[in-house]
């Protein structure tokens, strides 16, 4: 199930923030509408009696657009630093939650602050489904980078396995058809620190109350740039990113470093289909799709 995506359009769950900016109401309008669809469906597996053998796990694929730039500016990601298509904690760091009769009632309640990766549901409900996660078809990677969290969110296991997070990479050699801006960022979490890498596209952090005058919208442009050694931060102590420890921390700063062009020699960029460098590849894309992956859109077309 997937919702809310911009454009923000208007409609009866707006109203109930009549007393916001149209902006503001037509965004967290759409959230509502995100609250009672989820409703409706838990109220189906209820009535079905699926209830006792479903886990719903709601989560998000990115931090709230708080920029002009990037699908309004309506989110507000306090007390992290930037927000969508950055590669600061506001464009990555989202709220989740499970439930569902699966969870074990002492499960139940707990907030976990562990890392969980995006990826991680692929192996963890695989797993509870009984399917081989690394069983893909010839030419498609495993599931290599995800990781069964199952038993951190059961409460089997104390502490996620989970405990770097490659959020962007950067080729030292881009591919000739890779699109522009693509190449752009790079980071990288281990442990409690993270390595921000070349250039974000805004380096803002909103007040607890957004959106509001606080914000210079004119400071978007450009970014800022971290270079390729990159900016360190204690994301535990630092959530808003703002200490810049990469010259009191240099043998920290310099093992990240080590890390991240590691992975950045493992990095790929999926080709998107429509739109891509401004085309309409999706007929050659669906007929490559079906004829190399059965009808799966594979990560190389």
């Amino acid at each position: 199930l997937q919702c809310a995506h911009a454009p923000n359009e208007p409609d009866k769950f707006g109203a109930l923030y009549a007393d916001r900016t149209e902006e503001f109401a037509n965004y967290n309008g759409m959230i509502s509408a995100v609250d009672s669809a989820v409703g409706n469906v838990t109220d189906a597996l209820k009535a079905s009696g699926m209830w006792a053998n479903s886990l719903i796990v709601f989560t998000s694929d990115n931090g709230g657009p708080s920029a002009k730039t990037v699908s309004g500016a309506a989110a507000n990601n306090w007390p992290l630093r930037g927000g969508k298509h950055t590669a600061w904690d506001g464009g990555h760091r989202v709220l989740a939650f499970v439930n569902g009769g699966l969870l074990p009632d002492a499960a139940r309640g707990r907030k976990l602050d562990g890392y969980i990766a995006s990826a991680d549901w692929y192996r963890t409900l695989l797993g509870l489904a009984g399917v081989d996660a690394t069983d893909a078809p010839p030419g498609l990677p495993d599931a290599s980078d995800s990781l069964d969290v199952w038993p951190y969110v059961s409460g089997a296991a104390a502490a996620s396995p989970r405990t770097e997070i490659a959020l962007a990479s950067r080729w030292a050699d881009p591919p000739k058809n890779s699109p522009p801006g693509t190449n752009g960022s790079a980071a990288l979490i281990v442990g409690d620190y993270k390595l921000v890498r070349f250039t974000q596209q805004y380096c803002f952090t909103t007040g607890p109350l957004y959106p509001n005058a606080s914000t210079n919208h004119s400071a978007e442009p450009g970014g800022c740039d971290c270079g390729h050694l990159g900016c360190l931060y204690h994301i535990r102590n630092d959530p808003s990113e703002s200490d810049d420890l990469r010259l009191s921390h240099p043998a920290v700063a310099a093992r990240m470093l080590r890390r991240a062009e590691e992975l950045d020699a493992t990095a790929i960029e999926a080709l998107k289909g429509v739109g891509w460098r401004g085309e309409n590849n999706a007929t050659r894309y669906c007929e490559a799709a079906d004829a190399r992956w059965g009808g799966f859109w594979g990560p190389d077309l």
